[in-house]
């Protein structure tokens, strides 16, 4: 290995390791503080891109960063660290989303999508406000985001935001949001929602959040589009030419529920088994055609999140089913055999 090799892996495994880095890298800021003693296993620093591409060895990275005064090793050459176990820096928050913004723009640029940024807020003391309201309030204090997604529960929510063009051209916008606002006295204080706090979001919202997600995609599709359909489609009694009123019917069931579950009539059940017709998964027909009732509800384990239920002869719960997909399918079906038709 020749001299520039040397120093140019130096530097770079010295850097990984620096406050420079350190303070907006979470990952590997995470395993170090896991250890006692601060080593990082070497595997770790194999899978850096940089890493990989220059094709470097373990053997060369342990080679030359022995003379380093900011790294060392331990006994086996199998980890290293900071020079004598130097405390890591505070994770800076802003640089954390902005590194998390420029990866989710490389990753659209290769057909990815873009997720939301989540912040969790919390109020001062328990409080009866609705999440319309404190969506409304904290849209009017931030001008520069799009509030995608907000929960609110006794004393905690969370909202899914985008910087305003963030599927667009500037979606590599930095994300700036106020952290303290306040409704009918009381006070709520906002951060950014990371770590175990957003791991825990994720297990316990996931399908509730990819809702919003795909409800705000769809509202593009359609705006972009028009929601009339070429061809009407006839769901249990009615006929429907706009999607907009399939969906607004759905929304109206739904909004029967509360606490218990809902049972639908006889019409509502014929028009809910042929909009699943429609649906992306082709046996949630085939299991709801025979079933004698239908019930509209809350869903377990995510007790805001509404969907459907196949019931049996005494009204218990079969299975649970989402129908916020058959909409959107019903109008691709459509412009499909239109396209089809003009190219005839």
């Amino acid at each position: 290995m020749d001299e520039q090799t040397r120093k140019e892996i130096k530097r770079q495994i010295e850097y990984y390791l620096s406050d420079a880095n350190l303070d907006g890298d979470e990952f590997f800021h995470n395993l170090i503080s896991k250890e006692k003693d601060g080593y990082l296993d070497l595997e770790y620093i194999m899978q850096c891109n940089k890493i990989k591409k220059a094709g470097w060895t373990k053997e060369q990275i342990i080679e030359s960063i022995q003379d380093s005064d900011q790294i060392e090793t331990n006994s086996d050459k199998t980890k290293i660290r900071r020079k004598d176990n130097k405390p890591l820096p505070a994770l800076d928050e802003k640089k954390l989303i902005n590194r998390k913004r420029s990866r989710e723009s490389k990753e659209k640029k290769k057909g990815g999508e873009i997720s939301p940024i989540i912040l969790i807020f919390n109020s001062d003391k328990d409080a009866e406000i609705k999440w319309q309201d404190i969506e409304s309030k904290y849209k009017s204090l931030n001008p520069t985001l799009s509030v995608l997604y907000t929960r609110f529960k006794t004393n905690e929510g969370h909202f899914g935001v985008y910087p305003m063009g963030a599927n667009t051209k500037e979606g590599d916008s930095e994300l700036n949001f106020v952290k303290e606002f306040e409704i009918d006295g009381i006070k709520f204080k906002v951060s950014l929602c990371e770590g175990k706090d957003l791991e825990k979001f994720m297990q316990e919202n996931k399908s509730h959040l990819d809702l919003c997600i795909n409800r705000e995609r769809n509202k593009k599709i359609q705006k972009k589009n028009k929601t009339t359909l070429d061809t009407p489609v006839k769901l249990g009694d009615e006929e429907f030419n706009d999607i907009a009123k399939i969906k607004e019917k759905i929304r109206k069931m739904m909004s029967q529920v509360q606490d218990e579950l809902i049972i639908l009539d006889d019409s509502q059940t014929k028009f809910i088994k042929d909009l699943v017709k429609f649906h992306p998964e082709k046996d949630i027909f085939e299991k709801l055609k025979d079933m004698p009732f239908i019930g509209v509800g809350k869903i377990d384990p995510h007790k805001y999140t509404k969907g459907f239920f196949g019931l049996n002869e005494t009204k218990e719960k079969v299975f649970e089913f989402l129908v916020h997909k058959c909409p959107d399918k019903i109008f691709i079906e459509d412009r499909k055999k239109n396209k089809d038709k003009k190219d005839k």
